[in-house]
């Protein structure tokens, strides 16, 4: 290490342990930024300017402020006339100067260069008679750019509003954030474009483009004011900005009914040749000239940078690891802007086109790994999780609010924290209160942790109450490692033609939940089938495909992953429904040992369609692409041929080999690639399977809600367990029987803590297990209960 290095890092040292350690903006404070800076030389590329700093002291102490500026030359700084020392180390800007608390003072750092850009997207472009700055870099640490064109603190928390001075070559023009307060035309021909931003915002969002623009223009009628809407395009591309961007004001009209008023004093877009993406820029969205063609292609795009004027520039996520707070929300905004200009079947096919790409690509789009949208680590800051998982996310946090509290407490939010950074926590806590529900449960589930669950009926039978069916929805899980608490769902009970009869709303919590539901008297009879979450409210592990069927013919399931081909009606309009579940399917008894079943993906199929005269088609795939794989890689660990079909009528039966199909391999038995061909598609459950003799067999699963909703007892006359309450052990007592052959002992949750064999009358040891509630349960050698009976040990 040199001498210089050792000094560096000692003056760095130095430096922060003079400021609070939480950062240089909880000690000095940026009011106001005002920028001079000279774009003219297009062929040498290098800008050169001063950026005057408004400063307020917020702590005692400080003497030394570090700017962010990235490869600028700092020629000098001043206070006033008085030069100030400073220090240039890394990206760094260090000057000397002392600040106590309400210490106010401006000054003036002056700079020249040729400015950077990322090494992947962001930063300063030229290109022709282009210059232009994106104010993020994907590579960059931290994402922040303000730093590449001129010093700031580069952070999402520190704000300030802005003057900006841009001197350009004749005939070209600057566009800014804020509004254009006029123009100066300087004795050597170049122009001076001035432009004053009344809104503070973070560094990044701060932005210059220049070029030999035209400038198109219209109003808005805002919910509160009439606000201009400016674009700089070329003078020959502005009839195609005015047709591509004809639905803007519908978009206006969308946010500001879903997320209140616009804040900021125009709508602006600068066109930039970029070829990917664009910038939300304050007032001034940095938009490709490739999206400005006259058509309503990438409308979505417009709305997208739009919906950042909320969500992002009006609150701004804290941390890059909170990006979700900006681009999860300005992607969901894509949705309400579709919802508001195309209705609702419209939002539901996106939804539903979004929930299959992310349950089965987003883990790979992310580097095959899950993260959760609060958290999420450098290299996916502005990844498909934070995209797009997080627009799903939303859509779901509306599912569980219900429209009327979502907007409304949306709406609030950013009022109430407009112009601030903001965290997750802070946001699940206002939607907590505004609501009035505790809304912990669906931030730890869905924002503070990786994956997604799934849930299906484990049971549905009758009970001993007339028009009360008694439900058992179990939860299991994609990748996440805990359950989801509070999820609501809704309860649609259909008939075989598929009309809803009716609909009942329930609260599933944990691994298991048990509902006992009063129907109305005209429903028991006029329903066939029930159905989660029917509209898709709550984006989960299971997508669906539905089709009201008029005509035999053809038809591409996307959603369910199969495709079908009927060859006759029942009747004039046919109903079917097809599942595809993102988790395993319940181990009830396999037909044969070293027979598997795949425990990542399944099927259940209703409708009163015509089975035994419709096809089917589901193709595997093992491999490790975004083009139709992803599937069952894991799962296929021997040749192809070894891979079966298997069925069952309802979740309580037992698993058997299906009959009706035949297996293509497509020529390859060992490329994990193919398709099982149905010549029948029964109503029921449909899961592969696969012989492996050298994995040994699982341990079939119970059927967890028979055991955690018994009452008292279960089956068996003379069955006894005692002492109930017990302590060190239990007593087990009843009559002989061939059948019963297996002990156990579960918690509330289903999982098996003791077991053993039957023994007639056996003694169980408690004395490890805690206090609290759990299940003696009875089973036969095919995992069928016998008896049951709830104990409780207490100390």
């Amino acid at each position: 290490m040199s001498k210089h290095l050792v000094l560096s890092v000692i003056t760095l040292v130095s430096v922060f342990s003079a400021v609070a350690q939480t950062g240089i903006s909880d000690s000095v404070n940026i009011v106001h930024t005002t920028i001079h800076l000279t774009v003219t030389d297009f062929a040498g590329k290098t800008i050169q300017g001063n950026a005057a700093l408004e400063l307020e002291g917020l702590v005692d102490g400080v003497n030394e402020v570090p700017f962010d500026l990235l490869a600028l030359d700092v020629d000098s700084v001043k206070e006033g006339s008085m030069h100030l020392p400073f220090e240039r180390i890394g990206e760094k800007v260090i000057i000397t100067s002392d600040f106590n608390a309400g210490t106010t003072k401006t000054i003036t750092i002056y700079y020249q260069g040729e400015p950077d850009k990322d090494d992947l997207w962001g930063g300063w472009y030229w290109s022709g008679d282009y210059a232009y700055q994106l104010g993020v870099g994907f590579v960059a640490e931290p994402h922040n750019y303000g730093r590449v064109w001129y010093p700031c603190f580069d952070n999402f928390r520190e704000r300030s509003t802005f003057s900006f001075h841009i001197t350009t070559p004749e005939g070209y023009k600057a566009f800014c954030g804020g509004m254009l307060t006029g123009n100066t035309i300087n004795p050597d021909g170049t122009v001076t474009w001035h432009w004053e931003l009344e809104q503070s915002i973070p560094s990044y969002l701060a932005s210059v483009a220049v070029s030999t623009y035209a400038t198109v223009e219209w109003e808005y009628e805002g919910m509160e004011a009439t606000i201009p809407v400016q674009a700089g395009v070329k003078a020959i591309d502005s009839n195609k900005l005015k047709d591509s961007f004809i639905h803007l004001n519908d978009a206006m009209e969308a946010f500001e009914n879903g997320y209140g008023p616009y804040r900021w004093d125009r709508v602006g877009y600068v066109a930039v040749p970029f070829s990917g993406g664009a910038m939300e820029h304050a007032c001034n969205i940095a938009y490709p000239n490739f999206a400005i063609d006259g058509s309503l292609n990438w409308e979505s795009l417009m709305a997208h940078e739009l919906a950042h004027s909320w969500w992002g520039n009006l609150v701004t996520c804290s941390e890059a690891s909170e990006m979700w707070l900006n681009e999860g929300w300005a992607s969901f905004s894509e949705f309400l802007f579709t919802e508001h200009v195309y209705g609702t079947a419209a939002y539901r096919e996106a939804i539903d086109a979004t929930h299959l790409e992310v349950i089965r690509y987003g883990y790979a789009y992310d580097g095959n790994v899950f993260e959760p949208l609060a958290g999420v680590t450098h290299d996916n800051t502005y990844g498909y999780t934070t995209y797009t998982r997080g627009a799903l996310t939303i859509h779901n946090l509306r599912g569980y609010m219900g429209d009327d509290l979502f907007f409304e407490c949306i709406s609030s939010f950013l009022d109430t924290y407009a112009f601030q950074p903001v965290t997750s926590e802070q946001f699940r806590d206002h939607l907590s209160s505004c609501s009035g529900t505790d809304m912990t449960p669906f931030f730890d589930g869905w924002i503070f942790n990786a994956g997604t669950p799934a849930f299906e009926f484990q049971s549905n039978g009758l009970s001993d109450v007339t028009n009360v069916r008694n439900v058992c929805i179990q939860q299991k899980l994609n990748a996440a490692p805990a359950y989801f608490g509070n999820v609501p769902l809704e309860i649609s009970f259909v008939n075989d033609r598929g009309h809803t009869t009716h609909v009942e709303r329930v609260v599933a919590d944990g691994p298991l939940s048990n509902f006992s539901l009063l129907l109305p008297e005209d429903v028991e009879s006029a329903y066939t089938y029930m159905i989660i979450d029917r509209e898709n409210k709550i984006a989960d592990a299971v997508t669906a495909d539905e089709r009201f069927l008029t005509a035999t013919g053809n038809y591409t399931l996307d959603y369910a992953l199969m495709d079908i081909e009927v060859n006759a009606l029942n009747s004039d309009t046919d109903w079917l429904r097809i599942e595809h579940y993102w988790v395993g399917a319940d181990g009830k008894v396999v037909p044969e040992s070293g027979l598997h079943l795949h425990n990542q993906r399944y099927w259940r199929v209703m409708g009163g369609f015509n089975g035994e005269q419709t096809t089917a088609t589901i193709r595997f795939n093992g491999t490790l692409n975004t083009s139709g794989g992803y599937l069952d890689n894991a799962f296929i660990n021997n040749s192809d041929d070894s891979l079966v079909l298997l069925y069952r009528a309802d979740p309580q039966d037992d698993w058997m080999l299906y009959t009706h199909y035949e297996l293509d391999p497509w020529g390859n038995k060992t490329d994990k690639r193919g398709e099982f061909e149905m010549s029948q598609l029964l109503p029921g459950e449909y899961a592969f399977g696969i012989y492996d003799h050298s994995i040994p067999d699982a341990v079939p699963d119970l059927n967890d809600c028979i055991y955690t909703n018994i009452e008292q007892g279960y089956l068996l006359e003379n069955w006894s367990v005692f002492p109930n309450p017990g302590n060190d052990a239990l007593f087990v007592e009843g009559p002989a029987t061939s059948a019963a052959t297996l002990l156990r002992i579960i918690d509330i949750t289903g999982a098996i803590l003791l077991q053993q064999d039957w023994l007639g009358k056996t003694r169980i040891d408690i004395s490890e297990l805690p206090e609290g509630n759990y299940i003696v349960c009875l089973s036969d050698g095919k995992e069928q209960l016998l008896a049951a009976q709830k104990v409780l040990i207490i100390r």
